[in-house]
């Protein structure tokens, strides 16, 4: 069911909620007008019409005051937004609050204008690739440059407000380029690595790294001595036919997993539940950070699908969405492909968050 808003010159601004599929689309929409935007980070309850509203942390605050220049402009973006998309827009009257901080409290996160490139072309996995784009050109008419794996060295990164790197292999890539993403890195620069991109990263020292100390202990602990070792030699159990069977058994091709959000952090807002349902393909996995305020999504069971109980097991408690500081700027890990092949939307706003909060997250110190 569509709202229905008159705007008129009374209001002191829109709050937008961030529940809906359509929530980065009215983002993408007002940037293009120029609007200056904010985003709420505690949950606050406002005054309207006498009735007491919720919006909860990633509401997008839409401001008469900070865009006086553009107001027409974003009073029409927004009125297109409400006749084609299904989006909750709330006008405010005052910036106080019933309940919450303020609407001018310095913990709302300002947002950066949003100038994404892509990664594409050799090296990268082009399913992914595809996907990516399609949702930035297609779904939420992102203004977004493509640029080639093989110009990377080329091209002047620090235009671009996040450079989102899909899965792949990146094997043409070399000193040249892990230099040129580390300098990005450490002027500010914001990388969304999609899937196993991070490895490409770690195994050429743009980023390190740092597992939480008890990650492999009990590893050591295991370990067999020489005699025992010794003492339990057999033959092998499995045979040399059954070699396909047990790759295809020791992958994961394919399946649903559960993940637990921390609702709280910036790159998790917009779900109306803790719980989120991911898709995995791959059994790459990372170590959690030490700074817990980093991850905003772990692991749970599987929720459907084949993943044999040594996968299971491995993948549980590890990060699906987490955050790597490195210089001024920082990587974002988003550990599966949040819109694969177009039907994946549970997953969305992580990558939205990614893009477009990305850039302003603060992560405080553990």
């Amino acid at each position: 069911r569509k709202q229905n808003l008159s705007f008129t010159q009374q209001e002191l601004g829109y709050a937008v909620t961030p529940t809906s599929l359509h929530f980065p689309q009215v983002i993408a929409a007002l940037q293009r007008e120029r609007a200056t935007l904010r985003v709420i980070t505690q949950p606050v309850t406002v005054n309207l019409a006498g009735e007491k509203v919720e919006c909860p942390r990633g509401t997008l605050l839409v401001l008469r005051q900070v865009n006086r220049d553009v107001w027409p402009a974003v009073q029409k973006s927004l009125q297109q937004c409400l006749s084609t998309m299904q989006v909750s827009v709330l006008p405010l009257t005052s910036s106080r609050t019933v309940e919450g901080p303020d609407l001018g409290s310095d913990t709302n996160l300002n947002l950066a204008l949003a100038k994404p490139a892509l990664l594409v072309g050799a090296g990268t996995n082009a399913y992914t690739a595809g996907s990516l784009w399609h949702h930035l050109d297609v779904r939420l008419s992102q203004p977004t440059t493509l640029i080639n794996t093989i110009h990377l060295h080329q091209t002047d990164l620090d235009a671009y407000s996040v450079l989102i790197l899909p899965d792949g292999g990146y094997d043409l890539w070399g000193k040249k380029q892990a230099e040129h993403l580390a300098d990005y890195l450490e002027d500010g620069g914001v990388i969304i690595a999609i899937c196993d991109s991070l490895s490409w990263l770690v195994d050429n020292e743009v980023l390190a790294l740092n597992p939480r100390e008890e990650d492999g202990a009990e590893q050591e602990a295991h370990e067999e001595s020489e005699h025992e070792k010794t003492v339990n030699v057999k033959f092998p159990e499995r045979r040399y036919g059954d070699a396909r069977n047990d790759t295809a058994l020791k992958a994961i091709a394919g399946a649903m997993f559960e993940v637990k959000v921390d609702s709280t952090h910036p790159l998790a807002y917009g779900f109306s539940d803790e719980i989120v349902p991911v898709f995995r393909r791959g059994t790459y996995h990372y170590p959690r950070p030490n700074n817990s305020y980093q991850t905003a999504a772990v692991y749970g069971p599987v929720a459907a699908g084949y993943v044999s109980e040594e996968n299971a097991r491995d993948l549980a408690g590890t990060p699906a969405v987490f955050v790597v500081p490195v210089g001024k700027g920082r990587v974002i890990v988003l550990a599966d492909n949040p819109v694969f092949r177009g039907y994946m939307r549970a997953t969305e706003p992580f990558f939205t968050n990614s893009l477009y909060l990305g850039p302003s997250i603060q992560l405080p110190k553990s």
